[in-house]
């Protein structure tokens, strides 16, 4: 599988709602390994925010516009990625956040996958309120849509794909002052969601 790798600082299933016929369209949600390559398809997503409070989530890309000759193609360029929340148990208001990134989707792309850090700074400083200690958790849904422009200039953005997050306080090893650091190497290494508990040691 061709891999589009980005981690910003994000066949259908049923935990995105694809929209038309758009000419770049964000399709199933998958596991991502710490390599951020794209794994089984997932319905949804686990996060301990007492070891993380961010969530990596991998969506398959996927391009219907057919290829051109190397001197007329079609190809997409990814230039912002939008997020929007819903929370529910407790339910409250976020704000949009847009983060500026930079890829390609080329065209006529089937298997292509994006990788997304999909907790944005001010959605992360509310949900330090908000989310409970275990066995009580919430649930955050994380609406994800890429805009940029196709090769010809006319501007483009993909369908919008809602994933939804358990969230909750089950605990750290780390004591006050220390932050959870992944004992894996790899950009989308990330303890705390999914059930990787146990893939992180302790450091200032």
């Amino acid at each position: 599988m061709k891999r589009l790798l980005l981690v910003a600082a994000l066949a259908a299933s049923a935990v995105s709602c694809v929209e038309g016929n758009r000419a770049v369209q964000l399709l199933e949600a998958n596991q991502v390994g710490v390599d951020c390559s794209a794994g089984d398809p997932v319905l949804n997503g686990t996060l301990n925010f007492d070891v993380s409070t961010n969530y990596v989530g991998s969506f398959t890309v996927f391009s219907p516009v057919a290829e051109q000759d190397s001197s007329n193609r079609l190809d997409f360029y990814g230039q912002e990625i939008v997020l929007n929340y819903e929370s529910r148990n407790p339910s409250t208001s976020f704000t949009e956040e847009i983060i500026p990134i930079y890829m390609v989707v080329a065209a006529g792309t089937t298997e292509g996958s994006v990788a997304v850090r999909m907790i944005g700074d001010k959605a992360r400083a509310k949900l330090e309120g908000l989310v409970p200690s275990f066995p009580d958790s919430m649930t955050l849904l994380v609406s994800v849509r890429l805009r940029g422009e196709m090769s010809s200039g006319a501007a483009v953005e993909t369908n919008e794909a809602v994933f939804p997050i358990q969230i909750t306080r089950a605990g750290s090893t780390c004591v006050a002052g220390q932050r959870a650091v992944p004992t894996e190497a790899g950009a989308c290494a990330n303890p705390g969601q999914n059930g990787q508990e146990q893939s992180y040691t302790c450091a200032p």
